[in-house]
């Protein structure tokens, strides 16, 4: 793979990602790196549905009835206006580029899944044929009716016994829900369930 482009500024917004081509696959991937420092793990927390409307209207999508997570979405408009100030897919999709008829494949894994993932959606109105491959991707990117829709341009790898595909904002309201009511509930004293 020939690396074109990489930028490893990492923040609460800036995520670390690189733009490489595959010669021998014919594709032009964009990598997202997943869940490495304290403000990836400040990210991955802010799972609150965000609508999807501005960004569609922004990217050429319908995105008024989609939603998806808060944390994420923020990452990938950071990409998709890094991408569009570097002009790295302009140029590598140009008439004068010998690249020009490859198909662009996104990927990463975990936050990396669910940047690639939302980035993916903001893309495609410019790359139709575009793919991501998402490896153990939070459950909480997208609503229902919108992970549902993009089944046909996202594919997910899961492992059976992974926690993380299967975390989302109805989980984790019903986890402290419960967490609640058996604390509420018992004749313990509270502070024993914190320091076990």
């Amino acid at each position: 793979a020939i690396l074109c482009y990489a930028n490893l500024v990492n923040g609460i917004v800036a995520t670390p990602y690189a733009i490489m081509i595959d010669e021998e696959m014919k594709k032009i991937v964009i990598a997202v790196r997943g869940t490495r420092s304290l403000e990836d793990l400040v990210v991955d927390v802010q799972f609150v549905p965000e609508s999807l409307e501005k960004v569609g209207r922004v990217c050429g999508f319908q995105g008024g009835d989609y939603y998806s997570h808060k944390g994420f979405l923020a990452r990938s408009k950071w990409m998709y206006n890094d991408i569009k100030k570097c002009k790295i897919l302009k140029t590598l999709y140009s008439e004068q580029s010998p690249f020009k008829g490859y198909d662009l494949a996104l990927c990463g894994h975990s936050l990396g899944a669910g940047c690639a993932s939302i980035l993916s959606l903001m893309l495609r109105p410019s790359f139709p044929l575009v793919q991501c491959f998402a490896y153990e991707p939070p459950g909480c990117i997208f609503d229902d009716e919108l992970a549902g829709k993009s089944a046909d341009f996202i594919t997910s790898f899961v492992r059976h016994d992974d926690l993380v595909p299967r975390l989302s904002y109805h989980n984790f309201e019903t986890l402290r829900d419960e967490f609640s009511m058996h604390l509420q509930g018992s004749k313990y004293p509270k502070l024993s369930f914190i320091f076990i």
